[in-house]
């Protein structure tokens, strides 16, 4: 049953009176109890009228102090370890600053708010600025559904801690509210391309689908993947949107190291081994690269995988960057095409519709497996992005896995799939409404 708060005068402040209808989910319970609604946590005295309507909960107007209690939102309640929830509280916190919250961006954040009518609750946009650990309080604007004959809103306020949080960047002050979060914080921790890669070292059961990887700093191991392979990329371990990614290849006794500009520079050992100094004032990694000696260009996978309801892993979708001619890189600037992940196999790889379908399939299988490793390390994921390439022998390899904040739009401005968009966009909110356990 859904609730709203109302307020009620001549009560007190550790007041709440609830609807007789309620009293037998109370009889074993002792006084004083606790309230909980996200964060905020306080002892109540409860009481039972039967001139409360029977959705009500009667709260004096100053029961909370540092925010208000929304009146106009419909809550769910359980009862757990002699504690009267009332929620969902959920919060979307972005990195940007709060002033970057505009009104266009609110109109586009509609999008995730489709299974909002199952949750219900608080839904709240907010961003890493606007949190503040002295008060418990984060600063946004939460959904105000419309009803009958009005248009659905965000209004600005002032909001508690939330009891689900899906992080949406990077902060030392998302991190902080992420470790208050009990376990119901995602996506976090946040690993970077050589954390991941050593995170998952030790798990042969997925470490075989990742390239072989170092730290740009063990130079000897560099010269020894070059030895190997005859090439390495080298690329910002934390870096996003293929930026200061270099190809080296040797060439004679010199190393040709290339840009993703096809700006190549030929460069003696002490030149070569100066240029990795001088990246390395920021984590950077040398990794094999994969090649397919039918392609004069890369062509990425980006496979999405969220979880939903049941909090299992489900692929929302899936397409194909096709790089540009030479290209080793395959961000919008270096793309020369979208195709979806059946056209790419099967125009591109030559296979067969069945053939095409199954590779499909041992793709998204193989990234399920990869969260599902990660997940018996304590990395709590809810909403990724794999990169993922094919060698010559159609063998999969993880280029990459973006935890942070993949760009969910990218089905609607790639391949024009306004399903998988709505699907991608909607999966977050359910998975939180998952996790606060309603």
């Amino acid at each position: 049953m859904s609730m709203r708060f109302c307020y009620m005068e001549s009560i007190g402040k550790n007041d709440l009176i609830l609807p007789e209808s309620m009293q037998s989910h109370f009889i074993e319970l002792t006084e004083p109890m606790k309230f909980a609604f996200g964060k905020f946590k306080k002892e109540v005295k409860i009481s039972f009228s039967a001139d409360i309507g029977s959705g009500s909960i009667g709260i004096h107007k100053q029961f909370a102090e540092g925010f208000p209690i929304p009146v106009e939102v419909d809550f769910k309640w359980r009862i757990e370890q002699g504690t009267f929830f009332v929620g969902p509280v959920i919060a979307f916190i972005f990195n940007s600053q709060a002033q970057k919250i505009s009104p266009k961006r609110l109109r586009k954040m509609k999008k995730y708010t489709a299974p909002y009518k199952e949750v219900g609750g608080l839904f709240i946009i907010s961003s890493a600025d606007s949190i503040d650990f002295e008060n418990k309080t984060i600063g946004g604007y939460c959904f105000k559904p419309g009803g009958l004959g009005k248009k659905d809103t965000w209004e600005s306020g002032i909001f508690p801690f939330p009891e689900v949080l899906f992080r949406r960047g990077k902060s030392q002050a998302l991190d902080q509210l992420s470790e208050a979060m009990e376990g119901k914080a995602f996506n976090y921790p946040l690993l970077n391309k050589w954390q991941l890669y050593e995170k998952l070292s030790d798990s042969p059961e997925v470490i075989h689908y990742f390239p072989e990887t170092a730290q740009l700093v063990e130079i000897d191991r560099v010269f020894d993947m070059l030895d190997h392979f005859k090439a390495v990329y080298i690329k910002p371990a934390g870096g996003m949107k293929a930026a200061g990614i270099y190809t080296v290849t040797l060439a004679g006794d010199k190393y040709a190291v290339k840009d993703t500009k096809n700006h190549t520079k030929h460069l003696d050992y002490d030149n070569f081994t100066a240029f990795m100094d001088s990246l390395n004032e920021s984590p950077h990694i040398a990794q094999q690269p994969i090649l397919n000696n039918d392609l004069n260009r890369n062509i990425v996978f980006r496979v999405i995988l969220q979880k939903n309801e049941e909090k299992t892993w489900q692929c929302t979708g899936s397409y194909a960057r096709v790089g540009v001619d030479g290209s080793i890189a395959t961000n919008r600037i270096l793309t020369d095409c979208f195709l979806s992940t059946p056209q790419a196999l099967r125009k591109i790889y030559k296979l067969s519709k069945k053939a095409a379908k199954e590779k499909r399939e041992e793709i998204i299988d193989m990234c399920k497996k990869v969260c599902r490793v990660l997940e018996d390390k304590n990395i709590h994921y809810g909403d990724v992005a794999f990169d993922v390439m094919l060698d010559s022998n159609l063998r999969i390899w993880l280029i990459e896995l973006n935890n942070r904040s993949h760009n969910h739009s990218s089905p609607l401005t790639t391949i024009k799939n306004h399903q998988m968009y709505r699907r991608v966009v909607a999966a977050p909110l359910g998975y939180a409404s998952a996790l606060a356990g309603y």
